[in-house]
């Protein structure tokens, strides 16, 4: 019966450690699709953000040449 036992544990602890990896795998690839979401969404909101900033700068600049006069 050992014998007969023995594989099918090998065989168990193959595909219970193919799992875990894959498990792993998958987490990790989550994560990077998270990170890369959140990295996307930071460019887009630089980039709409970016004119609005300027405007700012742009206001704020002409009104210390005013107040200067």
């Amino acid at each position: 019966t050992t014998l007969l036992l023995h594989p099918d544990t090998t065989i168990y602890s193959l595909v219970l450690m193919i799992l875990f990896s894959t498990t792993i795998l998958y987490k990790q690839h989550l994560l990077l699709m998270i990170l890369y979401r959140i990295y996307l969404h930071f460019i887009m909101t630089l980039k709409i953000l970016g004119p609005f900033l300027r405007l700012i700068k742009n206001i704020f600049f002409l009104q210390n040449t005013k107040s200067s006069t």
